[in-house]
Parts: C-alpha cells; structure tokens; sequence
C-alpha cells in the first residue's frame, strides 16, 4: 500500500510538472500566454468532433441559408457566384425582381400594311440601317424617275396585307423587306416594293454587305453543246470532243500566274483590268481561278460580280471548248477583269488573289 501511495504521488508529480505555470510579467509588460496543446484521448477527441458538428447544425438551422459552391457545369472560364436557395424576401428591389421574372420579349412587329410612315424616321420600324434604307429610297426614285427633290417619300409594308391587320404573312418564295411610295409634287404617288430571295444577296436592297461574286469562264468551258438532229427533226447532236492537247503544245505553253493585286476604285462604272497574257497549249484553256479576299462588302457595291475574261485573237472571250476548237501548236490570249461598280466609299481598293490562266 505504501509502495502505490508513493508510485501515485510520484506520478502526479510529473503531471504537475508536465502543465506549463502562466508567468506573472511586469505591469507594463503586455501578457504573453503560451499555446497549450493538450493531448486529446480517443474518447476526449470524438466528443469534441461531435460538438462542432452539433454547433454547425445549430448555425445551419438557425440562419436558414445553405451555400453553394461555383457548379463545374457552368460556362468554363467564368466565375460562380455563391447562390443562396433562400428566397430573397422583401429585400429585393421591384427593378430586380421585375428583370427576374420577365420572359424573353417576342420579335417586335412592323407597323399595319397601310401605315405610311415618313421617312428616314420609318426606317428603323422595318429594321433598315439607315445606309441601307436611303439605297432603297434611291432605288424606288429612279423606279419612278423623280428626283428626290420633287417627290415625298413615305414607308408602307407589305402589299399583299393592305386592310389587313398586323402581322399578316404572304405566302410566297420571296421575303418582303419594304414598300417605299414616291408622291410627285404634282400629287400623282407610285409604290415600290422591295422583296429579297434566293441570289438577291448581291444588292443592298437585301444587305446591308452584300456579296461580289467572282467568275471565271471554266465553270461552263467544258459543257457539251447539243442541238436538234439532223434537217432540224426532234432529237440532239451533241458536238465532236475535242482531241487532247498534243505534248509539243503543252511543253510550249506559258501560263499566267497572278499571286494578287490590288485595284482601286476611283469612280462609278465599268472597269477593265489587264492582267496579261498567256499561251494555251493548242488553244485549249484548262484552269481559270481568281478569289477577291473579301468578297462582303459595304464600301464599294458591284451587283453584277467580277468576270476573269480571257480574250482569244479576235478580241473575243473564250466561252466554251467546242466553240473555240483545237488549234495547232500555242495560242496567244489575254486577260482581264471586267466590273461595273454601282457606288464606293472613298479609298475602296480591291484585293484579287490566286490568278491563274493556263
């Protein structure tokens, strides 16, 4: 009994030894209180993981909001908001909360068929940029050969809804854009309207950048011409191949190879554009290409599209292989290209690449 009383006082001891004693400081010394680590127990450490948890639970009931964190599902590279499920309460503004709940609006109407508006301020109901809308107007005035000072001019929809109410749909393969009405000063009015489809997307009256198509005469060189049977009776004879291009003539020929120029457009009308010459190997033309690097366009207008012309002697184009024949040995042709501007903004160049002729 005396050996454990002593084991025992021993080991409380060095338990008394082993809890750090908080040192009194000086009164104008700051208290400096050391950072007990206890050693926890198993039991000691899950009881204290239990009341964490329990106190998280009681914050969680108490405030009501659970948390979440940005969703991996959302656009990449933009950062989630945390978002509270809660609902907002009266804390929301009548703004916010009627930017919220709005539904995506429906495409707007145009005005009623029979409603003239003036222009240019009509413009805009018919979703017309406001370069766009006077080319229509200029359009519609040379239709009606009045100069824009003589004539009124108002903005109407479709022709085939007059009386009827708004948002009547045409049938048709064609898609209405306007209707512009000229009203001479002498009070006598004609209507223009302006109507888009399939190939229309060369002009302005159906783009705000149409299209410059490029051209050349290989597309349809090779298309085999057939005509009626012999006396004229019903039937077709087709014309006689053309025999191949002997290797003499093909090591004889010179292309023309034109990796890009630029032309600038300085005025309204046709352009010719010399490009050079080649030599076809028994007069056979075989490839013809040209690209305009940026073929949609606001600043120079060319509805009819540029044409890749190659002129055989006679100063004619070279249209189709059956036409033009075999010819012994090289054929000198030039070439060139043909447009007729419409209108241009100042400085508008043309940028033609990968010219080729053989």
């Amino acid at each position: 009994m005396d050996d454990f009383d002593r084991r025992l006082r021993d080991r409380l001891a060095t338990l008394a030894r082993a809890v750090p004693v908080a040192i009194q400081p000086a009164p104008s010394t700051p208290t400096i209180r050391p950072v007990l680590r206890p050693r926890w127990s198993g039991v000691s450490l899950l009881a204290a993981t239990t009341s964490v948890i329990l106190v998280v639970g009681i914050a969680i009931a108490v405030t009501g909001h659970v948390w979440q964190t940005p969703s991996a599902s959302g656009p990449p590279g933009v950062a989630t908001s945390p978002v509270s499920t809660a609902a907002e309460g009266p804390s929301r503004s009548p703004a916010a909360t009627a930017i919220l709940s709005a539904s995506p609006s429906a495409t707007p109407t145009r005005p009623p068929a029979d409603v003239a508006l003036p222009y240019p301020a009509g413009c805009a109901a018919y979703r017309l940029s406001p370069r766009r809308c006077a080319y229509i107007v200029d359009w519609a005035l040379g239709q009606a050969g009045i100069d824009a000072g003589h004539a009124t001019v108002r903005l109407l929809g479709d022709p085939a809804c007059d009386g009827e109410p708004a948002g009547c749909v045409a049938v048709r393969t064609t898609t209405f854009v306007v209707r512009v009405r000229v009203i001479a000063t002498s009070g006598s009015a004609s209507d223009h309207p302006v109507f888009c489809g399939l190939g229309s997307e060369t002009s302005m009256l159906c783009s705000d950048t149409p299209l410059i198509r490029v051209s050349t005469p290989i597309s349809s060189y090779h298309d085999v011409p057939c005509g009626p049977g012999p006396g004229g009776e019903p039937g077709s004879r087709c014309a006689t191949p053309v025999p191949t291009i002997a290797p003499p003539a093909a090591a004889d020929a010179d292309p023309l190879e034109v990796a890009a120029t630029t032309i600038p457009i300085d005025h309204v009308g046709p352009y010719s554009v010399d490009m050079g010459d080649a030599l076809l190997p028994n007069g056979i033309l075989s490839q013809t290409t040209a690209t305009l690097t940026d073929d949609r366009r606001s600043d120079v207008l060319i509805p009819q599209g540029i044409h890749l012309e190659v002129l055989g002697p006679d100063g004619k184009p070279l249209e189709n292989a059956y036409a033009q024949g075999w010819r012994p040995g090289i054929e000198r042709v030039d070439v060139r290209l043909d447009f007729t501007v419409e209108a241009f903004d100042a400085g508008a160049t043309l940028e033609i690449t990968d010219i080729v002729v053989r």
